[in-house]
């Protein structure tokens, strides 16, 4: 299976796992309720499934790696970014949620992965 479907195919688990994550998190002021933890979550996990399922040459992964090329799409990171920092969040407390998002990808494709399956779109997400 290649890793987009498997993002799309599992995402309330990938997003349940992220807001646990999220929860343990010493957030400034009130602590979030369920729709805060989750806010944009869904909405980059759609986005990175489709940039995955969209052929690019690999020039175009480099350039978009070091973040050229960045489509109007791709925003839910961004709006989430700054809806954290506005309310207080540290930019280490953003990063470790960005952080325990890509681990919850990481964490449930392990689990799932067969042995001898290759792991199609794996070095494009999450390249080494």
């Amino acid at each position: 299976m290649r890793l987009s479907g498997f993002i799309l195919e599992n995402i309330e688990a990938i997003v349940q796992e992220w807001e646990n994550f999220a929860r343990t998190m010493d957030a400034p002021g009130k602590p979030l309720d369920t729709e805060a933890l989750r806010d944009h979550a869904e909405l980059m996990l759609r986005t990175i499934a489709a940039d995955l399922q969209t052929e690019q040459t690999a020039q175009e992964q480099v350039s978009k790696s070091r973040g050229h090329g960045v489509s109007e799409d791709e925003t839910a990171a961004k709006s989430h970014a700054i809806t954290r920092l506005m309310s207080g969040f540290t930019i280490d407390q953003l990063v470790s949620e960005f952080r325990a998002l890509r681990a919850s990808v990481i964490s449930h494709w392990m689990k799932r992965a067969k042995a001898g399956t290759p792991a199609i779109g794996w070095s494009r997400c999450f390249p080494i």
